[in-house]
């Protein structure tokens, strides 16, 4: 499952409480997915508030109490209209939930794009989708179709090209590029995936450098696209590979 399923399973369980073993397991141990549990608990927390300090007022209390007396089937029509209340807080819950997860997809930002990237990779769970080739041609071809843009797979100096898979990093679809260093076999993950829209707000080339969990990463923009490396290297390694990376896409 990827995170966007882990998350709706979340939502489903009613924020975790009916959750199953390995949802909370997965919830628990991913930053990002811990990140929204928080976020829909505490819109759930702000929800509730809203529903214990909005009242009606008595004139209008009044009003709908003896409409209520007037009519042979009170009874009936109160449950009907507190189904009806209820039905509209559902309909307010999951606009909200809708908005919320509108503004997350639409106001990303770098920092939190490498961010993504990097959790991809500490989980490196098998996809649904992948392919185990040292051929560039051949994952170039895998690609197409899978994903919106066109696949252009780099040489990395001193590492062989291991695997491809379809990732999906805050609602899009990523390729991630699995390559093996040989001189001491630690795995480097290449991202591509469309440029978001909210990346046009940045006024200067976007270049972001991030340390996490013992890892670096670097993230840059090249004609459409963002790109990131992510891997357990020192940062001079890690720029050696994106220089390269970034020569063979100028050419």
């Amino acid at each position: 499952m990827t995170c966007k399923e882990y998350q709706q399973a979340w939502i489903e369980a009613e924020n975790g409480k009916e959750a199953k073993p390995e949802i909370r397991g997965h919830i628990a141990n991913c930053v990002l997915c811990r990140q929204f549990a928080h976020e829909q608990e505490a819109l759930r927390s702000h929800l509730r508030r809203l529903a214990m300090t909005e009242s009606a007022s008595p004139s209008l209390r009044q009003r709908i109490e003896r409409a209520l007396q007037d009519q042979a089937s009170s009874q009936l029509l109160r449950r009907r209209l507190w189904t009806g209340v209820a039905a509209a807080v559902a309909v307010l819950i999951v606009t909200l939930a809708g908005l919320h997860w509108y503004w997350r997809a639409t106001a990303l930002s770098p920092n939190q794009v490498a961010q993504d990237f990097i959790v991809d990779h500490l989980h490196n769970l098998p996809a649904r989708e992948e392919i185990v080739s040292p051929s560039a041609s051949e994952v170039e071809s895998w690609f197409a179709g899978r994903v919106d843009f066109a696949v252009q797979v780099p040489k990395v100096a001193s590492a062989v090209l291991q695997d491809a898979r379809v990732s999906d990093i805050a609602g899009r679809k990523a390729a991630l590029l699995h390559y093996r260093r040989e001189s001491d076999q630690r795995v480097v993950s290449l991202f591509v995936m469309p440029e978001p829209k909210s990346f046009e707000a940045e006024k200067r080339p976007i270049e972001v450098w991030k340390s996490n969990e013992g890892l670096n990463s670097t993230l840059w923009c090249h004609r459409g696209l963002v790109y990131s490396l992510v891997a357990a290297l020192d940062s001079n390694s890690l720029h050696q590979i994106a220089d390269l990376i970034k020569r063979q896409q100028d050419n």
